[in-house]
Order: structure tokens, then sequence, then C-alpha cells
């Protein structure tokens, strides 16, 4: 019986003095959490090359002689290839949201200036595929009719071209 006390007791203590997970709380060297932060840093980075279009196809078509499909077909290329790149599904209540800051494990509360400016960065990323993906979502409903051409989705639009 005095086993059992004692486990709850370690978890209670656990629950209750362990914030955050972090290497050192398990132990291991500080540099550890600079590297686990480096890792999501260089995931947040590749994933907005990943998002740029790597060139614009226009000497390609200048040379060929236009041919293309006319304004609304370019402006569907590249919505479809935004949306492969940015899947509006990853979190059904925010769409576009690439980064679930809740798995980085970092306390607002008592984080330092470095892990502050890590979770803004992370932050300012999903607020721009959020507003990339209903942006695009209200471009693409316009172009069927079923919503209006306002002026930011007609700017949005020019942007595209």
């Amino acid at each position: 019986m005095s086993q059992l006390v004692t486990f709850i007791a370690y978890e209670q203590h656990i629950e209750k003095s362990i914030k955050e997970e972090s290497p050192i709380s398990i132990g291991m060297h500080p540099n550890t959490e600079t590297a686990s932060r480096i890792l999501a840093s260089n995931e947040m980075f590749s994933f907005l090359l990943d998002i740029l279009p790597l060139d614009s196809g226009e000497a390609e078509d200048e040379e060929a002689g236009g041919g293309g499909g006319g304004t609304a077909s370019i402006v569907n290329e590249k919505i479809e290839f935004i949306r492969e790149r940015i899947p509006a599904d990853k979190s059904p209540d925010y769409p576009g949201r690439q980064f679930e800051l809740s798995k980085i494990g970092i306390d607002r509360k008592e984080s330092k200036p470095f892990q502050n400016c890590f979770i803004q960065e992370f932050e300012r990323i999903n607020k721009l595929c959020e507003t990339v993906t209903m942006t695009l979502t209200l471009l693409k409903m316009a172009q069927e009719g079923k919503a209006s051409f306002t002026d930011e989705i007609e700017t949005a639009m020019s942007c595209l071209i």
C-alpha cells in the first residue's frame, strides 16, 4: 500500500511542478532544447520554400506563341499549386493552419524572449496560411459565381496573374 501512495505522490508532484516538457526536466543538456527548436524552425522554413513558385513560366508561354487558356485558367492553376502546398484540412477549426503551437510545449506566461520570438514566428506563419487559404477559397467561390467579386478578391486575382 505504501508503494501506491508514493507513486501517487510522485505523480502529483510531476503534474504540479513540471509545467512543460523540456530536455532539462528529464536530465538532458539545455542545448537539446535549442536543437529541437532549430528542427522546428527548419521545418517551418522548408514549408515556406515549398509554397514558393519555382518560376512563373511566362517566358516559355511567350516563346511558344502564348497558347495558355486565358486569365481564368492561369488563376486556377496557381490556386491549385498553392492549395497543394497549404492543405486546408490539417486543422478543421482553422483552415490553412500548418503548425500546432500546443505541441511545441512552451508556456507563454513563463517563456523567455527567444521562446516568445519562436512562438510569434509560428503564429505569423499560421496566420499567413489561414489568410491565403481563406482568400483562395473566396476567389474560387467568386469564379464559380457563389460569391461576389470584391476589391480584395480582385486584388488577389491580379496578384496571381
